[in-house]
């Protein structure tokens, strides 16, 4: 039986994965806007994304063994996803940082309706 708590393994499955998927395409999307602009990673879409990323991939480990920081995890998924991809569109709509603020989006929405 589950706990209130718990996301079905099935569903479990599914975030871990798209979160996972997410951190990826951010992580390319942010090496191949550094290698083409020059920018550091001190720059406002690189301090967005590299905890984004991480926040990700710390999510999709605790959704795998059902860790109990279950909803903290989904919590700072959605927000510091939805600051990434802001900060992704605020730079210029660059065609590099667009799909990552796409799956920023879709990773957000997903942690909201956990």
């Amino acid at each position: 039986m589950e706990s209130k708590h718990e996301i079905p393994e099935r569903n479990a499955s599914h975030l871990g994965g798209a979160f996972n998927q997410c951190a990826s395409s951010c992580e390319h999307a942010l090496s191949r806007y550094v290698a083409a602009t020059g920018v550091g990673l001190e720059h406002a879409v690189a301090r967005e994304l590299i905890p984004a990323i991480a926040v990700l991939r710390t999510a999709a480990g605790y959704l795998e063994r059902g860790d109990p920081r279950r909803q903290l995890a989904l919590t700072l998924v959605a927000r510091t996803c939805r600051r990434a991809a802001s900060e992704c569109r605020r730079s210029g709509l660059d065609d590099r940082l667009l799909p990552c603020a796409a799956r920023c989006d879709e990773a957000a929405d997903l942690a909201e309706r956990g």
